[in-house]
């Protein structure tokens, strides 16, 4: 639960102002963190030939657009990249054992 004070200062827009109270943290849920991950490596869905260009990786492709599949192609697509990811991830952890 986040608890807040009201703080007796206006801004310049004359709102009041919030501030969490003594002992409280905000956690960023994971879909902001997926968000500054997808910003941070450029979201081009444009295959490029330089590894410095902007992408996109399959976990963040499927974390901005599963909510917003709208038929069973787009939908059968996404956890079809998912399965493949998984798969690679099992793939490599059964190799490092």
């Amino acid at each position: 639960m986040l608890a807040s004070v009201i703080a007796p200062a206006r801004n310049t827009s004359g709102m009041v102002a919030s501030i969490p109270a003594a002992g409280t943290y905000i956690t960023p849920s994971l879909e902001s963190a997926s968000a500054v991950a997808t910003m941070l490596i450029g979201n081009s869905t444009r295959v490029e030939d330089s590894l410095f260009m902007p992408a996109t990786t399959a976990a963040s492709l499927i974390a901005s657009e599963l909510t917003n599949a709208n038929d069973s192609l787009h939908a059968s697509a996404l956890i079809a990249i998912a399965l493949v990811l998984f798969g690679i991830t099992l793939l490599l952890n059964l190799v490092a054992r």
